[in-house]
């Protein structure tokens, strides 16, 4: 398991080649993502994501606090996703196999090879750290 500080891996992304998401989940559920890809029971991208932009996270820090809210709702883990900006279309997959439990198949899915990794957000009065997927297609050009 690799681990690289926020602000460090916030400082490298390339945001003229490509493009950057995040989706929120409960604790836990960081980790299967990056082994099986991100589950979606809508095949938009916006159903589950919101786009990173440069102005957002100039103080990365305060980028994932103010994500983690007020506890409504499961904010443990913060899942990072990229792919080169002529794919975004095509980011989301029919998904053949995978389910949310032993009963339900989820229709569609984010494949793990655009997962960069996971956020542990509750440790909210340090530093934060990325959780990176060795299954993402583009370690090199990030």
């Amino acid at each position: 398991m690799l681990e690289e500080s926020i602000k460090d891996f916030f400082e490298n992304l390339d945001f003229a080649e490509m493009s950057y998401f995040y989706h929120i989940t409960g604790a836990g559920n960081g980790e299967k993502i990056n082994e099986e890809g991100l589950l979606m029971a809508d095949p938009h991208l916006w159903s589950t994501t919101i786009e990173i932009t440069p102005e957002m996270i100039t103080d990365p820090h305060k980028f994932v606090s103010e994500e983690k809210g007020n506890n409504l709702r499961q904010t443990d883990e913060m899942v990072l996703i990229g792919c080169p900006k002529e794919d975004v279309e095509y980011l989301v997959a029919p998904n053949e196999s995978l389910s949310w439990n032993a009963k339900e198949k989820a229709d569609y899915l984010i494949p793990r090879d655009y997962i960069i990794g996971y956020i542990d957000m509750r440790n909210a009065d340090e530093e934060f750290f990325i959780t990176l997927n060795s299954n993402y297609f583009n370690y090199g050009g990030r």
